[in-house]
């Protein structure tokens, strides 16, 4: 049985995927966007001043990361993408602290689309970081409710949307854990068989990443590829990342293992000359 390093679960996402969900990830806030607006229209909330403003504001980020996407470096993006997910959060927090009133709380159900954002760039860190700010961003709204609205605090409120929001973490976590597990396509037909390798169609790999490759194959470490290549460390790790996520693998080992059954390693075993 393999054990579960929780390593394989917290690491960064490799950059070329981050960006690829950035960049769909504006399309869906935009959107989201309007349908916050047209929610305002159907059920004015207290502070309408405050929903336009917090339209605004979400609106003046979404614009300068897709703006951001096409300049920055992978290494940036990683740090655009976690403060894209904490802003997100906070900003979904604002609109359940405006929307109070919908029937049965459905505002509450907005939170979900973040959480799915969260788990998808940070995997089960994603997952514990969005149910805290769930929680205390709950709490906050259900404060400022009996502070300024004469309404009472309710500890079942927040207890129960918050173990709603947990089960929802746990589930997209799981889900997440189990899709990466799944291997690349064509690349368990048949352990050991020709069949699979020959009938799936050859992924091609940059030279850098046929590079890279071959010697991770070669047992050499990110600080070793980085020197052999005279790349630095971090865009090892990119490379790496995106080669596992390409390969679907878990590990180094097994992506090496499932390049050589696509044959996309060298047959001599050869590294790259410097």
């Amino acid at each position: 049985m393999q054990r579960l390093k929780f390593g394989s679960l917290a690491g960064d996402r490799a950059a070329p995927w981050v960006r690829e969900l950035l960049a769909r990830g504006a399309i869906v806030r935009w959107v989201g966007l309007g349908v916050a607006g047209i929610i305002g229209v159907l059920s004015p909330p207290r502070t309408p001043a405050l929903l336009v403003v917090l339209i605004l504001s979400v609106g003046v980020y979404n614009a300068a990361s897709m703006l951001a996407l096409r300049r920055v470096t992978d290494p940036s993006v990683i740090w655009i993408a976690r403060i894209i997910t904490v802003l997100d959060q906070l900003g979904c927090l604002v609109f359940l602290a405006i929307f109070t009133g919908l029937p049965g709380g459905t505002q509450i159900a907005f939170y979900v689309p973040i959480m799915i954002e969260a788990v998808a760039f940070a995997r089960i860190i994603g997952a514990v970081e969005s149910v805290v700010v769930f929680t205390a961003g709950i709490i906050a709204v259900e404060w400022a409710q009996a502070a300024f609205f004469g309404r009472s605090f309710s500890w079942a409120v927040v207890l129960l949307w918050t173990l709603i929001m947990l089960v929802v973490a746990v589930s997209l976590a799981a889900l997440d854990r189990t899709l990466e597990a799944l291997p690349a396509a064509g690349a368990e037909v048949g352990e050991g068989s020709d069949l699979g390798v020959q009938s799936a169609p050859r992924m091609q790999l940059s030279r850098r990443e046929q590079e890279v490759l071959q010697l991770i194959a070669a047992g050499h470490s990110d600080a070793m590829i980085a020197s052999r290549l005279h790349l630095s460390e971090t865009t090892v790790k990119t490379h790496v990342g995106t080669l596992r996520t390409r390969l679907g693998a878990r590990t180094r080992a097994e992506a090496v293992a499932i390049a050589s059954r696509l044959n996309l390693l060298d047959p001599d075993g050869a590294a790259p000359r410097t």
